[in-house]
């Protein structure tokens, strides 16, 4: 008779981490609905803030409000991420009992999306890095130390990223931007209905309205879709960055059935124009601005 632990009636070894990892993402990334009845598993660059999106709209929640005590942004529309203002239940929140039955209910459909490794980390270092968004700063600084020959005046390079991700991080484990997808959503625990790739989000959505019984659900997108790849994703790798990318995520590319050679076809990356670089520092600026205000604003409600 088999003594093995199990998360939410399943067997531990099958979620690939420790039970705390598990409940605390699933916590942040799961989101149930009794009504219509799915379960949705967020992936971070992988078209979460449009699923969001049409979810919110969809089962008609309250207005997403700006928050200064727990999630930093730069942008309003991105305080959809702000978990504890979803007013969807996780898995977590949930009764114990009810997640164990839901997770093995024929009638829930639990879908997610994953994206293009090499694509999905691109956006990471778009988005998060490139201009230092607030809670990035010690990622940056640390590769600012170890990697200098890697900066482009102020900015870390997607080759500095890389590198960054090669010697000092665990993908497995590290930032959900960039880690691993497989280690996000866990499909050898959870038994999805469907798994879309963003490459083909219209299809996924459409599978995903068919299941519940709602048409019409891409165009419910309320706010702009999070792009941040600034042009064709493709031009920032060489052969030799693409194969470091490749080893770092092949359980993605295995799992998901993106190609190896998905990274070719991109043109030469244009040259910057005078107007492009003054709006880039300008958004750098903005981005330390910002940071230190909710710093600021943190320390005084701590002192209450």
């Amino acid at each position: 008779m088999s003594t093995e632990n199990n998360i939410l009636g399943i067997l531990s070894s099958k979620w690939g981490a420790d039970e705390k990892l598990v409940k605390s993402r699933l916590a942040q990334s799961s989101f149930v609905s009794l009504k219509y009845r799915y379960v949705y598993i967020e992936v971070p660059k992988a078209a979460c803030t449009r699923v969001k999106n049409i979810i919110h709209h969809l089962e008609k929640l309250p207005p997403v409000s700006v928050t200064f005590d727990r999630l930093p942004e730069t942008r309003l529309y991105m305080f959809i991420h702000d978990r504890q203002l979803f007013q969807l239940p996780s898995l977590i929140t949930l009764q114990e009992k009810k997640a164990i039955s839901i997770l093995g209910d024929k009638e829930y459909f639990r879908f997610t999306f994953v994206r293009n490794p090499y694509s999905r980390l691109v956006s990471a270092w778009k988005n998060k890095l490139y201009f230092v968004e607030p809670g990035m700063e010690d990622t940056y600084i640390a590769i600012k130390n170890a990697f200098p020959g890697h900066l482009n005046g102020r900015y870390v390079g997607f080759e500095g990223f890389v590198r960054y991700l090669r010697e000092d991080e665990d993908v497995s484990v590290c930032n959900p931007h960039y880690r691993l997808q497989k280690r996000l959503i866990f499909p050898n625990a959870i038994n999805y209905d469907y798994i879309g790739q963003v490459e083909q989000f219209d299809t996924g959505i459409k599978e995903f309205g068919e299941r519940i019984g709602v048409h019409g659900l891409n165009g419910m997108t309320q706010g702009p879709a999070n792009e941040s790849d600034g042009g064709d994703w493709r031009s920032h790798y060489t052969e030799k960055l693409a194969e470091h990318v490749y080893n770092l995520y092949k359980e993605d590319f295995d799992q998901f059935g993106y190609k190896k050679d998905s990274w070719m076809g991109g043109g030469v990356l244009e040259e910057k124009t005078t107007r492009e670089k003054y709006l880039e520092d300008q958004i750098f600026d903005r981005n330390r601005l910002i940071s230190q205000m909710y710093q600021w604003i943190n320390l005084r409600m701590n002192k209450r």
